[in-house]
């Protein structure tokens, strides 16, 4: 579990070292991997990770991704849910393809994001497997109802609540989603201790990674 001491930092401080510790690791996990002659395949562990010293190798990250794929893919939300809304790829992160495929075979529709040209807004539109959008026009809040959403973020806490990537639009978007909000995560990146919050967040309901399906509960 990730952990971060003390309520009161800034979430830009949070992310600041989120992001430095990640380096850091990713430094130390090519050198062992160099090393050893090893493949250069390298993911980013959270905070936590750290105390660990080590990245995840390829078959690492295969075999607990493929789980929480399976959880996901397991879920009610996900089974009944004729719209799929799925994140843009970053790098080692959990390969969303199998569930792309998976919502494809299941005659479900699938949106990905897109931002205007100055990045201060953000649209779904339909895409095929491989994320490409098939229509201009953007998805209307309608077409969200009964849908699934996978949400991005660097670590989450128990209720929800997340540290993303500068620059995310996602809570202007959730504030205002129907459907179900969902994390798919690697389980380091759930936070031992709840994040600061500076207003105006929106939390996921679930947060699913390789080990469990966690309904978050806000009080």
């Amino acid at each position: 579990m990730a952990s971060f001491d003390g309520q009161d930092a800034k979430k830009s401080a949070l992310r600041e070292e989120y992001v430095a510790v990640a380096e850091h690791l990713e430094r130390i996990a090519r050198e062992r991997y160099e090393a050893a002659s090893m493949p250069k395949t390298v993911d980013l562990a959270v905070h936590a990770a750290s105390a660990m010293g080590v990245g995840l190798s390829a078959r690492h990250r295969r075999r607990i991704d493929e789980a929480a794929i399976a959880h996901f893919l397991a879920l009610p939300q996900y089974r009944n849910a004729p719209l799929v809304l799925l994140p843009v790829p970053v790098d080692g992160g959990i390969d969303l393809g199998p569930i792309a495929l998976d919502a494809v075979g299941a005659s479900k529709s699938i949106g990905v994001p897109r931002t205007d040209s100055d990045g201060h807004f953000m649209r779904f539109y339909l895409a095929d497997k491989n994320g490409d959008v098939i229509n201009d026009e953007p998805l209307d809040v309608d077409s969200f109802l009964g849908s699934i959403c996978v949400v991005p973020g660097l670590v989450f806490d128990a209720e929800g609540f997340r540290v993303a990537d500068e620059g995310d639009l996602y809570d202007d978007f959730l504030r205002f989603y129907p459907g179900h909000k969902v994390a798919l995560i690697r389980s380091l990146q759930v936070s031992s201790n709840l994040l600061p919050r500076e207003g105006g967040e929106v939390a996921v309901d679930y947060l699913v990674s390789e080990s469990s399906v966690w309904k978050c509960r806000r009080y």
